[in-house]
């Protein structure tokens, strides 16, 4: 409502002001009304949205999240150098509604949707623990092969769920097609998913493998697909370094 929109405002604009943000300096009680406000937006399109997108493209780093809450947080510092390409369908989609069908169907199939959420639960769990027990920038070819393991089976559950989209299981294929594993990301039905890239330092070595990463964007680009490339599982989130008064 606006009582609570000003009170978001009213202390955003008070730690903007404050003398003690410097250059280079990131104030939590920003990051705080920042992530507040992202979240307030959000809702407005999305009607209630996890908090997921908004929490952790304001503070950075792998974060767990549960029912609202920031559950463990993993700094983008000790994280290992894995390369994704993100990849658009170009396919609109609503998430709104598809969360909604997801409820829906659950209560006409709970046994079903309680197990295939469990099972999506786990793998999220499975993946945050690997992080942790491989928290260092090299990305072992154990961890590729647990990543690839849990990115197939997440896709998989993801689809059984109904999230998924005939664009987004195209770029899977796609991506086996050069032994790669790709996966849906974000509410599903179309959207954005990604593909899971070779280690940097064996694409620096091997010839073959450039040539096979240039191929795999051509075969994107004539489906329509547009991607992105990412050096990094994940980013650093909002930094405040430096703010002019007038």
């Amino acid at each position: 409502n606006s009582a609570n929109t000003n009170d978001i405002n009213n202390n955003l604009n008070n730690n903007l002001n404050d003398n003690n943000l410097n250059k280079n300096e990131t104030n939590e009680n920003v990051l705080k009304y920042i992530n507040e406000w992202s979240y307030f937006v959000e809702s407005l399109i999305h009607g209630t949205p996890s908090g997921i997108d908004n929490s952790v493209s304001t503070f950075g780093g792998v974060i767990s999240f549960s029912q609202g809450k920031i559950q463990e947080f993993l700094s983008p510092q000790i994280l290992p150098n894995m390369r994704i390409l993100i990849v658009n369908t170009r396919v609109e989609r609503n998430t709104k509604l598809i969360v909604q069908g997801v409820r829906e169907r659950r209560e006409n199939n709970f046994e079903f949707y309680e197990k295939c959420l469990n099972d999506i639960q786990n793998i999220s769990d499975e993946y945050l623990n690997q992080l942790k027990i491989n928290s260092s920038h090299l990305f072992s070819n154990e961890l590729r092969l647990k990543m690839e393991e849990l990115i197939d089976k997440n896709h998989s559950l993801l689809n059984d769920i109904g999230t998924g989209h005939p664009k987004l299981d195209l770029i899977c294929k796609i991506a086996s097609k050069y032994n790669l594993h790709a996966k849906l990301t974000g509410a599903g039905g179309g959207g954005c998913g990604f593909i899971l890239l070779n280690d940097i330092n064996n694409i620096i070595d091997n010839n073959n493998q450039k040539e096979e990463e240039e191929e795999l964007k051509q075969d994107l680009t004539r489906e329509g697909f547009q991607y992105f490339m990412s050096n990094q599982v994940a980013g650093i989130g909002v930094q405040c370094e430096k703010y002019f008064k007038h």
